[in-house]
């Protein structure tokens, strides 16, 4: 894992996590970390679980989800996996001018479907962030602190979900921090949101 070096504050960005847009340059692509058969039925009883490990980051997810990892990245923000039931697509256009090459980057689901999920790992850094500005209620998450704040619908909304679990983890680097976004669509939110609760319960971090 690494630690994003921020040279200025002065710079506005917005950082399209589940939702939104964001603006930077990267390689589009994608590679799938765990391929599995993506279900005509909800996910909502896995029947077993698959383990994440990449890079030293450790987490338990359903084996009804897929693991795929996309090449987003920017001075502030780089994408360590996303993981849904539903199929995803390459969140990224690359848009060429007079001035250069721009990658823009939003949701690998346009609209979440019933019963579905999507989950999205990212890194992040920002001059001047701290675990005390963000929003929600303090837990912790593989031994780190964290707060987690759940909205209905929150920025889902705009993937058509009908609940947002967002959870921010402060890293050892200084101004860092693990961004977890959850989208999830009903109608058996419940169950789903228990899922999430399983992941972090079985996350652990490398060091840093």
């Amino acid at each position: 894992m690494r630690a994003f070096l921020l040279l200025t504050a002065a710079v506005l960005v917005s950082i399209g996590i589940g939702v939104g847009v964001m603006s930077a340059v990267t390689t589009p692509g994608s590679s799938t970390i765990a391929s599995r058969p993506l279900h005509a039925t909800s996910c909502v009883n896995p029947s077993s679980w698959s383990v994440y490990n990449s890079e030293g980051l450790h987490f338990d997810y359903p084996s009804c989800w897929t693991a795929v990892h996309y090449s987003e990245e920017s001075m502030f923000s780089s994408s360590l996996v996303d993981l849904s039931d539903q199929p995803t697509h390459q969140p990224c256009t690359i848009t060429t001018s007079a001035s250069g090459t721009t990658t823009t980057c939003g949701s690998p689901i346009t609209r979440l479907e019933a019963g579905r999920v999507l989950v999205q790992w990212t890194e992040t850094g920002f001059l001047g962030w701290t675990l005390d500005k963000a929003p929600g209620t303090p837990m912790t998450v593989g031994g780190l602190h964290a707060r987690e704040q759940v909205s209905r619908p929150g920025a889902c909304g705009e993937n058509s979900g009908d609940e947002t679990i967002s959870v921010d983890v402060a890293r050892a680097y200084q101004d860092n921090y693990y961004a977890i976004w959850a989208c999830l669509r009903g109608p058996d939110i419940d169950q789903e949101a228990a899922q999430i609760q399983r992941m972090l319960a079985s996350t652990t971090f490398p060091n840093g």
